[in-house]
């Protein structure tokens, strides 16, 4: 038979223990939501500056489909920062952004394929590469969050998020086709050469 005493003790060992549990659970949260937060700030950086690349690709390929499919992709980044700034509201966060390093050098590469090359297919087979590459980077990034927010349980940030990747997914497919047509054209040129 236990004492009163022990049954006491046991009951505050319990209940120390569910508050230590609900503590650690706190910590966790906090800590993805501070994750999540740098990392919206890095993305909200690295569509600006992707803007800003993609004018300078624009200007530069030779390919009018690929120029058309960059401005198109343009004006979606556009979309993508104001669902970025909605989601800094649902969370409660001012809308800043921070560096994205990693995002840094591919746009760099990019600046320096642009400049090294002259127009023409090389360019804008550079261009698609430069883009697929930052299209891949932003996809993982994306992916993410989403996994982030909906381990938050924030279920309507998660969707705005989902949103956004799956137009990045889409994006990535259509630079996939204009390879293939740009690749196409160069082997029709060579056999009308012969």
């Amino acid at each position: 038979m236990k004492s009163i005493v022990s049954e006491s003790i046991e009951n505050e060992s319990q209940i120390k223990g569910k508050v230590n549990s609900e503590k650690r659970k706190s910590e966790t949260a906090k800590g993805l939501h501070k994750l999540f937060v740098n990392e919206l700030k890095e993305i909200y950086w690295s569509e600006e500056e992707i803007k800003k690349g993609l004018n300078k690709m624009i200007k530069h390929t030779g390919a009018y489909e690929l120029a058309d499919e960059l401005t198109i992709y343009h004006d979606v980044i556009k979309e993508h920062q104001k669902l970025i700034e909605e989601v800094f509201l649902l969370i409660n966060e001012k809308v800043e952004d921070v560096k994205c390093k990693p995002m840094e050098i591919l746009l760099k590469e990019a600046d320096t394929l642009l400049e090294e090359t002259k127009k023409g297919i090389v360019r804008d087979a550079g261009i698609i590469s430069s883009v697929t590459k930052i299209e891949l980077y932003q996809i993982a990034t994306y992916n993410v969050v989403c996994f982030f927010v909906r381990t938050m349980g924030d279920h309507d940030v998660a969707g705005l998020l989902h949103k956004i990747l799956d137009q990045k997914k889409v994006n990535f497919e259509k630079l996939s086709q204009i390879i293939d047509s740009i690749e196409l054209k160069r082997v029709d040129a060579e056999n009308q050469k012969n």
